[in-house]
């Protein structure tokens, strides 16, 4: 077995890189609305909090993609860990559900903390 694998799978990550712009992109659109404003209104609220749901989708249909990792990945770690496969999968899928909901909880926090600073004039 090679000394040097890669885990995911580059063909599944590509295929998810033309929507990671368009969401980098509106992220910065964003960011420099806001800026330009200084100040939460509902509009951009909305608009924050739309971002964020998009985030939250693309993340889920990445992180539960079955092709995500590489066929070898787990024989690898199996290996190396000197373990079985259901155990290694077992905390492949806890660790997936992990950053999940870490996500989750991030951007509601963000999409809250919007909501409450609507109208809100930030000093410069």
């Amino acid at each position: 077995m090679n000394t040097f694998m890669f885990a995911l799978n580059g063909d599944t990550l590509l295929y998810y890189f033309p929507l990671l712009l368009v969401l980098v992109t509106f992220e910065l659109s964003l960011s420099v609305y806001k800026s330009s404003d200084s100040q939460w209104t509902t509009k951009l609220a909305a608009g924050n909090f739309f971002v964020n749901l998009l985030w939250i989708a693309l993340l889920l249909s990445i992180v539960f993609n079955p092709n995500l990792f590489t066929p070898e990945f787990v024989p690898y770690m199996v290996e190396i860990y000197d373990s079985t496969a259901e155990k290694i999968t077992l905390i492949i899928n806890l660790s997936k559900t992990a950053i999940v909901l870490a996500v989750i909880v991030t951007n509601s926090i963000d999409v809250h903390n919007a909501f409450n600073n609507i109208g809100v004039k930030e000093e410069t």
